[in-house]
């Protein structure tokens, strides 16, 4: 077996494992129970936590879009590059959107208005 059959045959191991852990509500990288709604142990969210946010300050250091990790331009500020930054402006004036027709928000405003009219 060469290095490529034996580096697939690994990949199709871990990921057998790690979903049969995720049928089972068990961590992703041991075998404790994983926190409610999530799929790590608090030890391994905490270690994960940690690694997201070194990676997230060393790309703030060096320059590098937070999202996708290519260099920004170089006379921008923000965090993100510009195509991920209208991806994330999008997204927000869509959950926007549809938090003012959801239908919560239509019932609290139906509600609105049929107490200020037992008021009046």
């Amino acid at each position: 077996m060469n290095l490529y059959e034996q580096r697939k045959d690994r990949k199709s191991k871990t990921r057998r494992r790690r979903q049969r852990h995720r049928d089972k509500g068990l961590c992703l990288d041991c075998t404790s129970k994983a926190l409610f709604g999530r799929r790590f142990c608090s030890v391994h969210l905490a270690k994960a936590r940690t690694k997201a946010k070194q990676e997230y300050d060393w790309r703030i250091a060096n320059g590098v879009c937070v999202s996708c990790g290519i260099p920004k331009e170089e006379k921008r500020s923000e965090t993100k590059c510009i195509a991920c930054a209208s991806k994330a402006a999008s997204k927000e004036r869509r959950r926007r959107e549809m938090q003012h027709t959801s239908p919560h928000a239509l019932y609290a405003g139906i509600r609105v208005r049929l107490e200020s009219e037992r008021a009046a």
